[in-house]
């Protein structure tokens, strides 16, 4: 990436959006953060014609570039001239909600190729409806284990308004033993036993419904492509079978990245994590998630990104990376999240006085998806991943209202 001629001192930190005209060949968010103490630095470049000190917030537009700089500092008074400083302030946090209001003048991908799809990524986010063909999942397994049952579910959730659906044949619920596909509670086969009877059924009420299949084992990706399923949902990253990204590469289908830390047996015994250390780990993880990809030729408008929420997080780290989601945009791909029913919504529930006494129904689990997703979708998420479709697709649309009204950073 290239840099700017200019010096920045320890007391701000800078956020930048760049034009689909910068090298990398596609918009993006980047931080740029340099501490250099002691060190006056060169504003000569930096020409304001377009600034507002508004909540300590100031944008610079650089000359003879397309580069926008947002200026975020606790003290005022640090600024004089430019970038200036005579001290040095705490850095203030990442903000979310500036982050989003920059990715909207990002230009990042609108679409995701899948096998023999183009799905449109905006105006609206697109709704992921789960279908889980177990009998362990954590919120509704052997609901839907029998072919028959989830066809109709799947069904269902089309009739509703999903857009893609998410079939899993194997529950990778905390405590689980997936993550070794030649010694996986679910051997490869079975999985594709629980599997194929599913595709086939739902492709033959809905030729043209879009299937994703929640798989790691690069035997069982083959298999479901070759029966009609359109991506490959990896919730290791394609780091649990080495066979994985070549096999994508080959099949020319969608793929979604998520970030997962150890694996799910191991998850109860990681380290805590600190707030400021969570989205650092997570954009790390996908980063080299997408060198294997891109290095076994999976093609780049094929990936979509998910953070992971809930796979090796504990409880409240899952806010810490919510709140901070809009910066793995800097990775350059689509984001999808996947809340739904996830425990550290249910255990936030049990906080309030209503719940001292009684037990958290599903529809309290379902009303706190729908809160979190709306948070993941005005924190540049593209896709989401729910149980339950009409709410969300509810809630979406509100949030790409506001997404739509949301000012431009030209406007600032």
């Amino acid at each position: 990436m290239a840099r700017s001629n200019f010096s920045v001192s320890g007391c701000i930190s800078v956020y930048g959006s760049a034009s689909a005209g910068a090298a990398f060949g596609f918009s993006v968010l980047f931080l740029y953060a340099a501490y250099k103490d002691n060190e006056k630095p060169n504003v000569a470049a930096v020409q304001p014609a377009k600034t507002k000190l508004n909540n300590f917030v100031r944008i610079w537009q650089f000359p003879k570039s397309e580069l926008i700089v947002l200026v975020i500092v606790h003290d005022c008074s640090c600024i004089s001239d430019g970038f200036t400083s005579s001290r040095t302030p705490a850095i203030k946090p990442y903000d979310g909600e500036m982050a989003h209001s920059l990715s909207k003048t990002s230009q990042l991908p609108a679409q995701w190729r899948l096998r023999s799809h183009i799905l449109d990524l905006s105006p609206s986010p697109l709704i992921m409806g789960i279908v889980n063909i177990t009998p362990d999942s954590f919120s509704d397994g052997g609901l839907y284990l029998a072919s028959e049952q989830a066809i109709a579910h799947g069904l269902q959730l089309l009739d509703e308004g999903a857009d893609i659906l998410d079939l899993g044949a194997e529950s990778t619920r905390p405590g689980s033993h997936a993550g070794d596909p030649s010694h996986a509670t679910v051997s490869a086969n079975e999985e594709q036993t629980r599997l194929l009877p599913v595709i086939e059924g739902i492709l033959k009420g809905r030729p043209e419904a879009i299937l994703s299949i929640d798989t790691y084992k690069a035997s069982t990706a083959r298999a479901v492509i070759t029966a009609g399923a359109e991506i490959v949902n990896d919730v290791s990253g394609l780091l649990w079978d080495q066979q994985m990204a070549e096999v994508c590469a080959e099949l020319n289908c969608g793929v979604v990245l998520m970030h997962t830390r150890g694996k799910p047996d191991e998850w109860r015994s990681l380290p805590a994590l600190a707030d400021d250390e969570v989205l650092p780990i997570v954009r790390d993880g996908l980063a080299a998630s997408l060198a294997i990809a891109r290095q076994a030729g999976i093609a780049e408008e094929a990936i979509v990104l998910d953070p992971g929420y809930g796979f090796g997080k504990r409880m409240n780290e899952n806010y810490a990376l919510l709140a901070r989601q809009a910066e793995l945009l800097s990775l350059g791909r689509p984001l999808l999240a996947g809340l739904s029913r996830k425990s550290f919504l249910i255990r936030a529930l049990t906080t309030l006085p209503i719940y001292a006494d009684r037990e958290i129904t599903l529809d309290s689990r379902d009303n706190a998806g729908i809160a979190a997703l709306t948070a993941a979708i005005l924190n540049g998420a593209s896709i989401i991943r729910v149980h339950s479709v009409r709410p969300a697709l509810e809630a979406a649309a509100i949030a790409t209202a506001i997404l739509a009204h949301a000012p431009h950073p030209e406007s600032l």
